[in-house]
């Protein structure tokens, strides 16, 4: 998933954002607008696929060089970076 220079990604409160193994990133090129409550959180999870063995989180959260100043109010990230490498 990317979010490409100039443009921005707003997630509302309440959503659930489920990334589903450790080849999967979320690329921040623009701006990102994760903006939860104290009551409504906004969630990005890693879940791993269950064929998958390898698998045991969801991939990154990469902010590039040249990113937007972007905003992450009440977000819970869980299972997300897996240590899985290329070697």
């Amino acid at each position: 998933m990317t979010v490409p220079t100039g443009q921005t990604l707003v997630i509302q409160p309440g959503v659930v954002i489920e990334v589903p193994n450790w080849s999967t990133d979320l690329i921040v090129n623009g701006t990102l607008l994760a903006q939860g409550t104290a009551t409504d959180s906004v969630y990005i999870r890693g879940k791993a696929i269950p064929q998958d063995n390898i698998s045991t989180h969801g991939g990154s959260i990469f902010f590039n060089a040249g990113s937007s100043a972007s905003i992450l109010n009440y977000v819970s990230i869980d299972r997300m970076g897996d240590t899985w490498s290329f070697g």
